[in-house]
């Protein structure tokens, strides 16, 4: 089984990155060309030279989740199926925010209840905290910084959004087209990707 890790607290969407390295890719390069053209050309647009070497080992990590097909769709489909897949990679990459999605938010829908709250989030924390001695070993700051990343990742999709004035968010499934619905549908690899978007 997957082990916790908190290395995500410096992750964020990376959607046009994403695409500019894809777009790249299909161009025929490999990676060490791709890595040596944006930093070469600073394509990403950033001001220091490490956040981009960072920004491209993020992005090769969420690459390797991904088979052929859904990078194409990535790049080439509509927004919500192009969030959508760089949410399924980010949650495939790290367990604690997956397991906030299938224990916290699915199970909300499944009890009928369309909102998420604060409060609903520390127990969640806690609770893992509880059940795991990695958890147990992070300090605060690194949960606080945790908290926010899968917060902001989750609305950032779409999946979350915040009510105003209130600490609670509405849970929303992003909405897939039919053609990403059907390949996910019969690619075995991709077995738990409807339920991650909180499809029933």
């Amino acid at each position: 089984m997957q082990e916790y890790s908190s290395s995500f607290t410096s992750e964020r969407l990376l959607r046009q990155e994403m695409k500019i390295v894809l777009t790249l890719k299909w161009n025929g390069m490999g990676e060490a060309e791709i890595r040596q053209q944006v930093l070469a050309e600073n394509l990403f647009q950033y001001r220091r030279k490490d956040t981009i070497v960072k920004a491209l080992s993020l992005i090769n990590k969420r690459l390797h989740v991904l088979d052929n097909t859904l990078q194409q769709m990535l790049l080439t489909q509509g927004h919500n199926d192009s969030l959508a897949i760089l949410l399924y990679a980010f949650l495939q990459l790290y367990r604690l925010p997956r397991e906030f999605v299938q224990e916290v938010l699915r199970y909300q829908l499944l009890q009928h209840k369309q909102e998420v709250s604060s409060g609903d989030i520390l127990r969640f924390l806690e609770q893992k905290r509880e059940q795991s001695h990695i958890v147990a070993a992070w300090t605060e700051q690194t949960m606080t910084k945790l908290r926010r990343v899968i917060l902001n990742f989750l609305t950032e999709c779409g999946m979350l959004e915040r009510q105003a004035g209130k600490k609670q968010w509405l849970i929303t499934p992003i909405a897939l087209s039919d053609s990403l619905r059907a390949y996910v549908e019969r690619e075995a690899r991709y077995a738990d990707f409807l339920a991650l978007m909180l499809y029933r």
